[in-house]
């Protein structure tokens, strides 16, 4: 009986797919008309609707053509041919639809002078990089809407809430333009309410204020107050904004609203692709984490915060497969006293298994942190922080290791995504100096420089490029026989840095004749250069094309750039919502018979 329900069950897939509805159109072919000045390729990256491509075919729907002829006449005024118009058509043949796009481009407009007239606090050169007016350039008035709220939120760092514009472009054969502002007066703030706190909390909000009644309403002012009502942790939103009257009025009236949290006890959980820490001489591998944590927002009716934490992490990287559990015990506050000064008191307790040794012992690392960390981004921070650790397991080092810290870490992040960058910058500068007048039994000084670019190059194709340079003074040879566990030392190789390379084998000890082992050598210098361009392929399939390069020597040679190793390949990416999951393939360039294949999460750099 189940044979003939399976019998049956295929005969009816096999009928629907012989004689049921047919297949929808796919499009095969685009075709441009009168694109005389615009090459097709450039044309072609602006559709929704394009040729098929490796892995993406487009199922043709005539609206979203509709919508692609908009797009395409945009494309056209934005490089200047302000009057051009396209119109649409298509055929289908079975299941191949052909689009064509006719296009009358009409005169090509150039920007031959701008006056910007009205203008006091801000410079006319400022204002017109802002809006893109470069003159001998193709006339872009796409742009230039774009752009003119990024304008209008500079003047409000300027205290100008009523400023207008009007832009005046006289076209004949080139275009002649006039901006015309209206800055209105410099606003000042008379009354500032606090709205949905309990009385005996409005102070709680008042301290986090950087403004006060007298002072000039400024933008900055606005966002660093409500990122330090945040960072209170006793609120889940703040909206800061000024009542506005008339445009001749100088003096607003500013309102902040906070909700607080419901409950100021909660047992909360998170997850997801992670860079893990593994050590301070390596660089963060790709991993999956996640953790279940007992939040107290308010200790005894304080702003004090208590959080207990225990988490557990995976590596994906080679010889590192194994999960890495952490128990950590926060104590926080915004403010010591009247200063306010952001402190955390941590308490941490490690276990994890070594690099390749996963059949060994595990390690226990315990200890205490104080650290201060001072936000001026959602992403940029400067960290400084005092720890002291010890080691419980293995017994080779419990009572001979005892490290004692001081970390500074600084970060400006400018990029647009954490994920998924497109554009912007990075700047990493981190000091870790270990001993000294701190005491424990090692001293050293490590200094790591990090730098990154992103910009798109074509369409939603991205170029990222990054340099890495570290360098160890002070290190002690006594240490070594401890470094197989601490890994305090530069080491490479892996797919968050050469690919071409096993994790941490970039170089690798040598045994009594020569010959190399595979016990990873660390060194005390070390640099690194990564590119790559990132390319959609497919819905949520894209690929990369990477050249990565570094080396790892003694710190003596610290501005030594010869004997960089190359490698170069490329990947595939799988775009999920916690981040970009990629395959990488990748070879030595001075032996291509070395190659590697890597499974990571999140972009390499």
């Amino acid at each position: 009986m189940i044979r003939l329900r399976v019998g049956l069950w295929a005969l009816l897939i096999f009928s629907n797919s012989v004689w049921g509805e047919p297949s929808s159109a796919y499009v095969t072919q685009v075709e441009f008309f009168g694109n005389a000045s615009i090459k097709s390729k450039q044309l072609h990256s602006v559709l929704e609707l394009h040729e098929p491509r490796l892995f993406s075919y487009k199922e043709f729907d005539p609206r979203i053509q509709k919508l692609d002829a908009i797009s395409l006449k945009t494309y056209y005024v934005s490089n200047g041919f302000l009057a051009a118009s396209v119109q649409d058509s298509f055929s289908i043949e079975e299941d191949r639809a052909t689009l064509y796009y006719t296009i009358k481009e009409g005169k090509q407009y150039f920007l031959h002078a701008i006056q910007v007239k009205g203008n006091t606090s801000i410079s006319t050169h400022e204002i017109t990089t802002i809006l893109g007016l470069n003159i001998d350039e193709p006339f872009n008035p796409v742009r230039i809407n774009a752009n003119m709220p990024s304008l209008e939120e500079l003047y409000q760092h300027h205290s100008k809430l009523y400023v207008t514009f009007d832009f005046i472009p006289d076209i004949k054969d080139s275009v002649n333009a006039v901006l015309m502002i209206e800055e209105g007066p410099d606003v000042s703030i008379h009354k500032i309410e606090i709205l949905d706190v309990d009385s005996g909390e409005v102070h709680l909000v008042e301290r986090e204020l950087v403004f006060e009644e007298g002072d000039y309403y400024t933008k900055q002012a606005v966002d660093d107050s409500k990122r330090r009502i945040l960072e209170t942790g006793l609120y889940s939103s703040s909206n800061i904004a000024p009542v506005l009257g008339s445009p001749t009025d100088s003096l607003v009236a500013v309102k902040v609203q906070v909700k607080p949290f419901k409950d100021r006890r909660a047992i909360q959980s998170d997850g997801g692709f992670d860079k893990i820490e593994i050590s301070d001489g390596l660089l963060p591998v790709p991993g999956i984490g996640g953790n279940l944590e007992w939040l107290n927002r308010s200790v005894f009716g304080s702003t004090n915060r208590f959080s207990s934490k225990i988490s557990a992490e995976l590596p994906l990287e080679e010889q590192f497969h194994y999960p890495r559990l952490r128990v950590d015990a926060n104590l926080l506050n915004q403010w010591i006293g009247t200063i306010r000064i952001p402190t955390r008191f941590k308490g941490f307790f490690h276990m994890f298994k070594n690099f390749a040794d996963l059949e060994g012992p595990f390690i226990l690392r315990y200890g205490v942190q104080i650290s201060t960390i001072h936000k001026f981004g959602d992403r940029s921070f400067i960290d400084m922080s005092l720890k002291w650790e010890k080691f419980e397991e293995p017994e080779e080092i419990k009572e001979n290791v005892e490290q004692r810290k001081v970390d500074i870490h600084y970060r400006l992040d400018q990029t647009n995504h954490p994920f998924f960058p497109s554009k912007g910058s990075i700047v990493s500068i981190r000091l870790n100096g270990t001993g000294g007048i701190l005491g424990g039994n090692r001293e050293f000084l490590k200094i790591e420089i990090d730098g990154r670019n992103y910009f798109r190059i074509y369409g939603n194709s991205v170029f990222a490029i990054r340099g890495n340079y570290g360098i160890l003074s002070g290190w002690d040879t006594a240490d070594e026989q401890y470094e197989h566990i601490l890994y305090d030392k530069f080491y490479l190789g892996g797919s968050s840095n050469l690919r071409a390379w096993d994790p941490l084998e970039f170089a690798v000890e040598t045994d009594s004749t020569g010959a190399p082992t595979s016990t990873p050598k660390g060194e005390t210098y070390r640099l690194i250069v990564n590119s790559e361009i990132r390319f959609p392929i497919y819905e949520l399939i894209g690929g990369v094309l990477f050249l990565d390069g570094g080396k790892l020597g003694s710190a003596k040679y610290w501005n030594s750039t010869s004997g960089i190793r190359w490698d170069a390949g490329f990947g595939i990416t799988i775009t999920t919502p916690l981040g970009p999951v990629r395959l990488d393939y990748a070879m030595q360039l001075s032996d291509l018979s070395e190659w590697r294949i890597h499974l990571g999460v999140l972009y390499a750099f």
